[in-house]
């Protein structure tokens, strides 16, 4: 039923009330106006000089979200010499709100003008004298500025369109009657109307019809400049376990039909897909397959490439199964990883220029168990660098429940804070990363509980702050829980959510929808919201894409 819901959805358009509507002929969300006529350009007077081939950008990759109003911009220089023009725009077109071109000999620069203001920016590199547009890049900027993080950069935004607006992927699962689908809702204007398109995640081969899988926002992996996103497919039976990797090209269109990237070695089962970050510095972002083949559970590293990923997947060295990715734990612009190995003992792998990261036994303070599950959060105190949230659980006088925290300085190997302690006897049974939706500054995040003895049901929402104060955990009654996602759906520079709405299982025939709560500037409530998907089966099977 779920994928019957999303095939319906595709090649409509939804308004803000949710209600679907026909979408104009020339409906097109992200046009811009024409740039003003220049009256004494000379169309003819010299020949169009194409772009240095060499000459791109490499960090921070396009699609992540940057720790600096100021941030170090990197690319790799020109084979033919001279001077490199960096501009800087609030549009892909590099049109509006553009920043005074800087020139230099150099491979890296600090913004000029002064800190950029929050949300989605676009820039590009050329040679002076070049007359042909080179490849458009774009990077989200946070509320503040934060000394001493102008090289740091994470996880990957949702805009696969390049309009500044971020987009929504919802992924169904496969059934025994239908095969994986993705939906997506692209972002707009507060009052336009919202394109939406949807796929089905196959790859023509028998037995991965009705296959698990999953789906993750991998970056920009083939270095155009758009965000990509990522799927992986197993099929089992006959005494035969394999996968197959799908790659949907993100373009001025949205995302591109899914495609079976060509690989080397397959003989496992994919048990989950994740942005990897740009581990190498070469700008191309990479992806993580955690497998579960003949040798046990390993992480396998598929890099980026030109053409989208490369053929040849990577081992990671050691047993260890990477459970976070797209992180930068120090600062430097590289992905970083967290996993842990079979002994239950934690690691780290930090990204660097030209290498891999190898993995490095590092503990987790408060964190002993392998079976805890760790997600990255964004940036929650505001030092400009990626923060973890863990949650486990632990024993109680009654019985037992979930302990959540927040690790603020993963690098450094600092305890975290507790938000809910583990003696409440509370399970946590969603827990979403949001980003920063009340624009303060800090990423937040929510999570919902279930007393392990009263049955009842109630949402947290846990808010930001500086290292010297711990974040705030509020309750916050609502029929809704948050998912995982950290966008801007509207273009107003603060952070939306995804909320999932539920009815209490006293109405059986009403069914749940997926809204888009709308954040503001010093709200800590959602000032409104826009229905994008209702009338889910109770048992979704779906989930919102992330990193």
């Amino acid at each position: 039923m779920l994928v019957a819901a999303l095939a319906a959805c595709a090649n409509t358009t939804a308004n803000t009330s949710g209600d679907a509507t026909t979408a104009p002929p020339d409906a097109s969300p992200d046009a811009l106006p024409d740039a003003p006529a220049d009256a004494t350009a000379a169309p003819d007077a010299a020949p169009v000089v194409p772009p240095d081939p060499a000459l791109r950008p490499l960090l921070p990759g396009s699609g992540s979200a940057v720790g600096s109003g100021s941030p170090t911009l990197r690319w790799a220089p020109p084979s033919r010499g001279g001077d490199v023009v960096v501009e800087l725009c609030r549009d892909r077109a590099m049109r509006r709100g553009c920043r005074p071109a800087l020139r230099t000999q150099a491979t890296r620069a600090r913004v000029p003008g002064g800190a950029l203001e929050p949300g989605w920016w676009f820039w590009r590199v050329r040679v002076a004298g070049d007359t042909a547009d080179g490849r458009v890049w774009q990077l989200r900027v946070p509320r503040g500025e934060r000394a001493g993080a102008a090289d740091s950069a994470w996880g990957v935004g949702s805009d696969f369109d390049g309009d500044g607006l971020d987009d929504v992927a919802v992924h169904a699962a496969a059934t025994r009657d239908a095969p994986a689908s993705l939906w997506v809702r692209y972002g707009a204007p507060v009052g336009a109307t919202a394109r939406r398109g949807g796929f089905a995640l196959t790859v023509g081969e028998p037995g991965f019809e009705s296959a698990g899988g999953s789906a993750a926002l991998v970056g920009d992996v083939d270095g155009d400049g758009f965000v990509d996103l990522g799927a992986v497919v197993t099929r089992s039976g006959g005494g035969r376990v394999d996968y197959r990797l799908l790659l949907l090209r993100g373009g001025p269109d949205g995302l591109s039909s899914p495609a079976v990237v060509a690989s080397d070695d397959v003989a496992a089962t994919a048990l989950s897909l994740r942005a990897a970050g740009d581990l190498d510095g070469d700008g191309y972002a990479d992806a993580l397959v955690l497998t579960n083949g003949a040798s046990g559970r390993a992480t396998s590293l598929r890099r980026g490439a030109p053409g989208g990923f490369a053929a040849a997947p990577v081992a990671l060295a050691g047993p260890v199964a990477a459970q976070v990715g797209a992180a930068d734990f120090n600062g430097d612009g590289r992905g970083d990883l967290v996993g842990v190995d079979p002994m239950g003992s934690w690691w780290i792998g930090l990204g660097a220029d030209g290498a891999l990261p190898r993995w490095e036994a590092r503990a987790i303070p408060g964190v002993a168990t392998s079976t805890a599950r760790l997600d990255p959060l964004g940036d929650v105190n505001g030092d400009g660098r990626t923060d973890l949230v863990a949650r486990f659980v632990v024993p109680g006088f009654h019985g037992s429940g979930t302990e959540v925290q927040v690790h603020r300085d993963v690098a450094a190997g600092a305890a975290g804070v507790a938000v809910l302690p583990g003696n409440l006897e509370q399970y946590v049974t969603d827990l979403a990363s949001l980003g920063d939706v009340d624009g303060d500054g800090f990423d937040d995040l929510s999570f919902r509980v279930e007393s392990s003895f009263s049955r009842t049901r109630l949402n947290y929402a846990v808010w930001g702050a500086p290292s010297a104060s711990p974040p705030a955990r509020e309750a916050a009654p609502s029929d809704a829980s948050a998912l995982s996602w950290h966008g801007d759906a509207d273009g107003d520079g603060v952070g939306d959510a995804v909320l999932l709405r539920t009815p209490p299982s006293t109405d059986p025939a009403a069914l749940p929808s997926l809204l888009i709560g709308h954040g503001a500037a010093g709200a800590r409530t959602f000032t409104r919201t826009t229905a994008i998907m209702s009338g889910l089966p109770r048992d979704t099977g779906a989930s919102v894409v992330t990193w």
